[in-house]
């Protein structure tokens, strides 16, 4: 190694382990993520941000620029997209017309929205609890949409409803929890005609008016002025500069009521202090509004949301978090009074959950107790040095007593261990592990694939087979299901079984009008024709 290099070298690794210690105050704080945003965070931070106790502001302020070609800076007034932090207008929006008598929480929403074909199964209460069994937007994916068809195409508020109508409910309402930014879209599309108004009308003379709001509101096209550009930010290295780049932007009609909304950090802080003292909708609405049904979820709001919940679970909160484009926003209600509003607009943000709890402990004294963590799945000497799959369930176990509600691992959390199970001669305990869960939680059919796949693609065959034909038992009509089983038995030889599910999957995609119908008829063909050649 040539001296000059070994010395760069040495001085990376020197500066690499110094450690740095974060300040205790808010302002501490927010000075230390400025200037260490891109160590930290993974982008620099770039924003708005609001940390407060009851009415006590302990930080206010603007971070970075919003627009890096003009020099603009960003300030408490700048308007930022929310995402879904959009809908607890929505929910607001829906519970004064309740207050009103206007719409009824546990009436079928074909009751107001007419051109709903399941309009006679769902309730409103059910759309704002995320339980109706509508899926999120990669159902779309069945519908002949790719990704960037449908978020770039505009859609009216009818063809919107038509097409939520289409989609396959993923269990029956009322029975079971599942995100859905469609549901809240399908609020939307009743307010408007509960009041005869457009969407960003009624949001304007319910709330934006009334509360004095300078830079909210909802429109279907892009803010042409006052607003913040989103960016995505690569660090680069010793060698290639970093820079930042625009994301494409996004049709909002497709966003609508689940994450339409831009506002400002001024206009959220009036916002999140109206709601939580009841003064818009008074104690007994706003009480509904907050008190969880199931996996914490409440009315566009929710209840201690784990990857934050983890880092101090003595401290409970609601909150909601969004994300569109190169925007992401949050609004955190602790239950000691904290109050905490995040606006940013460069991506990615890691460690965000960290930032926002490092805020919370410097707003509340630094007192804590210690995090939760899921044992290392990363080490499978230190995973069982934590205590295995025993310890892996307390966790979830723990975080679940604490939080109030169920929590159940992540996908992410599933994967990696099925897959250290695999790699360290472990199927047979993954397998079991797995199909006990599944029988005990029944998860979300995409979940099931994904681990399906995992033990695919580390050639345990057998295995994926089973995980593949179980997806199959409890989601039979999902082409999806029996394509990826065809595929399994295919890497098996087992010709004439994949033939069979590839048909399956052929015929539901055709029937679905799904935008995979090409894919599945060239996977029925390859093993018809490999058939034939075996003769």
């Amino acid at each position: 190694m040539k001296k000059k290099y070994y010395l760069l070298w040495l001085l990376t690794i020197t500066l690499s382990c110094q450690v740095t210690h974060k300040p205790e105050s808010v302002e501490g704080l927010m000075e230390y993520y400025e200037e260490n945003g891109s160590k930290e965070l993974n982008s620099p931070l770039s924003g708005a941000f609001l940390v407060a106790v009851e009415d006590d502001v302990l930080y206010k302020g603007a971070v970075n620029l919003a627009n890096r070609e003009t020099g603009e800076m960003i300030d408490t007034d700048t308007r930022f997209y929310i995402g879904s932090v959009s809908k607890q207008f929505a929910a607001s929006m829906v519970l004064m017309l309740v207050k009103e008598g206007k719409v009824d929480l546990h009436e079928p929403i074909g009751k107001y929205l007419h051109d709903f074909s399941k309009g006679d199964r769902i309730t409103a209460h059910q759309l704002l609890s995320h339980t109706s069994g509508l899926p999120h937007y990669p159902a779309v994916l069945n519908h002949g949409y790719t990704r960037e068809t449908f978020f770039g195409t505009p859609i009216s508020v009818s063809e919107y409803t038509e097409l939520i109508g289409k989609l396959d409910l993923r269990f029956e309402p009322g029975s079971s929890y599942s995100y859905s930014s469609f549901g809240y879209d399908l609020l939307g599309a009743m307010i408007q005609a509960v009041t005869g108004n457009s969407y960003g009308d009624e949001l304007k003379k319910r709330i934006v008016e009334p509360l004095g709001l300078k830079g909210t509101g909802y429109a279907p096209v892009h803010l042409s002025s006052d607003y913040a550009e989103d960016y995505r930010y690569d660090g680069g290295d010793l060698f290639v500069a970093s820079s930042y780049t625009h994301l494409p932007k996004r049709e909002l009609s497709t966003a609508f009521s689940g994450g339409g909304i831009y506002s400002t950090l001024n206009d959220l802080d009036i916002w999140s202090r109206a709601l939580i003292n009841n003064e818009l909708l008074g104690e007994e609405y706003t009480k509904l509004m907050f008190t969880p049904v199931l996996n914490g979820a409440a009315y566009g709001v929710n209840r201690n949301v784990e990857d934050l919940f983890e880092n101090d679970p003595s401290s409970p909160f609601y909150s909601h978090f969004g994300g569109i484009m190169g925007y992401s926003a949050a609004i955190i209600w602790y239950d000691d009074g904290t109050r905490i509003i995040t606006l940013c607009n460069t991506t990615p943000i890691r460690n965000r959950t960290e930032f926002i709890t490092a805020l919370h402990l410097a707003a509340a004294g630094n007192k804590t107790t210690p995090a939760l963590s899921v044992p290392d799945l990363d080490d499978y000497k230190a995973f069982e040095r934590k205590g295995g799959i025993e310890a892996f369930e307390q966790y979830y176990q723990e975080m679940s007593d604490k939080a109030g509600y169920e929590i159940l691992p992540s996908r992410n959390d599933l994967r990696n261990l099925i897959t250290l199970l695999i790699k360290n001669g472990k199927s047979q305990e993954a397998l079991s592990y797995f199909m006990g869960y599944v029988a005990e939680h029944e998860p979300e059919e995409s979940d099931i694939n994904a681990v399906g796949y995992e033990f695919l693609q580390n050639k345990q065959i057998e295995e994926s087979i089973a995980v593949f034909g179980k997806n199959i038992e409890l989601y039979p009509n999902s082409a999806n299901c029996y394509d990826s089983l065809g595929e399994a038995l295919e890497s098996k030889g087992d010709l004439e079984k994949a033939s069979a599910a590839y048909v399956n999957a052929l015929k539901l995609e055709e029937a679905a009008n799904g935008s995979n119908v090409d894919t599945f008829r060239d996977n029925l063909a390859r093993v018809t024709k490999a058939l034939k050649d075996k003769g």
